[in-house]
């Protein structure tokens, strides 16, 4: 468990959190990619996909993401993934939005918890999340997270 300081525009901490990380290893069970324009050098889709998790974050999850690619190989592409599961123990659900960026010089991968999309025992689940892939392509959600109960500073 780590700590995370947020800062206002005036940079002055605003709130400290108890952090955790939870990993969950997901593997792809459905994938329909749908294009819907291609001028310009540039492919833009449509892509639906259901997934489960195991390890820390044990479910599944249902995402839509926009995407779009070039011609040289660079892309990029932004999700809603609604994610019903068990995370550290605690059952519930929770939206996340994420977005990828993929270019010549390497790719990112980022993310939050949609605020107020919680459900159950993560009801009040908030923070960012990390999708990564490792060299056997295994993909793995980390996600940084609270469970409410913040503290003022």
């Amino acid at each position: 468990m780590g700590l995370a300081a947020r800062f206002s525009r005036a940079g002055a901490v605003s709130t400290i959190l108890a952090m955790t990380r939870a990993a969950g290893i997901f593997v792809k069970e459905t994938y329909e990619e749908v294009p819907y324009d291609d001028s310009h050098g540039v492919a833009l889709g449509r892509i639906r996909i259901t997934r489960s998790f195991t390890s820390d974050i044990v479910g599944r999850s249902s995402a839509q993401l926009l995407t779009a690619r070039s011609d040289d190989g660079s892309a990029a592409d932004v999700a809603l993934d609604q994610v019903s599961a068990v995370v550290d123990g605690n059952p519930g659900s929770f939206v996340l939005q994420h977005w990828r960026t993929i270019s010549r010089d390497g790719a990112a991968t980022n993310g939050l918890v949609t605020p107020g999309s919680g459900s159950g025992e993560l009801h009040a689940v908030r923070d960012i999340c990390r999708i990564a892939v490792d060299e056997q392509g295994t993909h793995t959600l980390e996600l940084d997270y609270s469970l409410g109960g913040n503290t003022t500073a």
